[in-house]
Formats: structure tokens, C-alpha cells, sequence
């Protein structure tokens, strides 16, 4: 009988140990959310403030990834071919390599821009990485924060 006790102490304790560590050590700061135009964004959902102000209102099937962690996230995106070609109008600076690269670790792209733009939700200027996926009218965005990197003149070509 004490035997049965200790099995079922331990395995009560080795269950806790593993709830508190998925509950305290996993990821609990990703978002992920949809959306099928910008429209669509609630004010109130945060979205908006990662977005920057050149972020084209236009744009539909909109994919929004964050984690809150590493300060990280990413939008995919598409426009229709007359919206394409005005945002890739005022797309002007290209990326290195390096800016490139990064921006391929979210998806394979054709090109990649770099753009200079304010949050909608602060004043700062923060550095955009904007890549053209392989398939017609798909575009993925990120940034570059000032404070996550010392380099961030190395993402874009002078």
C-alpha cells in the first residue's frame, strides 16, 4: 500500500513539474490572427500598431504573426496587380543580401525593399523590410527595430 502512495506522489509531482514548465518556459506571447482586408483590423487588437503608416490600405488576405518576446512579427499580404504597382512604386531602396536573407527566413521571395517608416501607433522612424513573394501580388513585411540591431545600415543598399 505505501508503495502505491509513493507511484501515485510521483507521478502527481512529475505532472505538476510538466505543467509548470509548459505553462512557464513555451511561448505565450505569439499571435497569429487573419484577415481579409485592412478594414477588417479592429482598432483595439494591436495589429495596427506594428503596421507602419505606408502599410497599403488596399491590401487583402492578410496574415499578422507576433511574438512579444523577441519583439519580432510579420505580415503577409496581397494586392491586386494595379496596387502592386503603385506600392512597388514607392518601394525605392533594395536590400543586401543580408536584408534579403532575413526577410527570406519568414518566405521565399523575388525581391526585397527596404523603407523608412513611422508605427501608425508611435513617432519613430523604424526600418521595414518588404519582400515580393514568388506568387503574383503577395508581399511579406517586417521591420528592423532601432534597438534590435546596431547594424541596420547593412539591410539596405546605399
Amino acid at each position: 500500500m505505501k508503495n502505491i502512495k509513493k507511484i501515485i506522489i510521483s507521478m502527481l509531482l512529475i505532472t505538476l513539474c510538466i505543467l509548470s514548465w509548459a505553462f512557464f518556459f513555451t511561448n505565450n506571447d505569439i499571435v497569429t490572427l487573419r484577415y481579409n482586408t485592412y478594414e477588417d483590423i479592429h482598432p483595439d487588437s494591436g495589429v495596427k500598431t506594428w503596421l507602419p503608416v505606408f502599410f497599403p490600405k488596399d491590401a487583402s488576405n492578410i496574415y499578422f504573426y507576433s511574438n512579444l518576446d523577441i519583439s519580432f512579427f510579420y505580415v503577409e499580404f496581397e494586392l491586386n496587380e494595379k496596387q502592386s504597382i503603385l506600392f512597388e512604386k514607392s518601394l525605392v531602396i533594395k536590400t543586401t543580401a543580408k536584408g534579403t536573407s532575413y526577410v527570406e527566413k519568414i518566405n521565399k521571395i523575388e525581391t526585397a525593399w527596404c523603407k523608412y517608416g513611422t508605427p501608425e501607433s508611435e513617432g519613430f522612424d523604424e526600418l521595414y523590410l518588404i519582400g515580393k513573394v514568388s506568387e503574383t501580388g503577395k508581399y511579406v513585411l517586417t521591420a528592423k527595430f532601432k534597438d534590435d540591431s546596431k547594424d541596420l545600415k547593412n539591410y539596405c543598399e546605399r
